[in-house]
């Protein structure tokens, strides 16, 4: 399974607007499959259809991914998934076979509640 060297999550929530900043180092991504998602923000996403949500994400150390990256938040979940673009126009969400030893990802954003 997936092994962690750091998970790091920091948060100030000031009225209705949740800003945050997520760090987290795989150690060892073991044989995981399935969607690359960050689960645990702070407080619940504002259950509205288009509710703010705004991210910069950064990440190294990701198989295939070299560009577009970004992370959305749906409506009333407490769940990031972070998506990459390719040239073509199509956007998918990372996976996480994309992660291997060592992968370094960080989300920096802001959401309404």
């Amino acid at each position: 399974g997936l092994t962690y060297t750091r998970q790091l999550g920091l948060y100030t929530k000031i009225g209705r607007v949740v800003m945050f900043h997520i760090d987290i180092i795989i150690n060892s991504n073991g044989s995981n499959t399935g969607d690359m998602n960050i689960n645990g923000l702070p407080f619940t996403v504002l259950n509205t259809a288009g509710a703010s949500f705004a991210a910069s994400v950064w990440v190294n150390g990701y198989s295939g991914i070299t560009t577009h990256v970004s992370a959305l938040a749906a409506e009333n979940s407490t769940l990031i998934a972070p998506y990459y673009g390719g040239g073509n126009g199509a956007v998918s969400v990372i996976q996480e076979t994309n992660a291997i030893d060592s992968s370094h990802i960080k989300v920096s954003g802001h959401y309404t509640v």
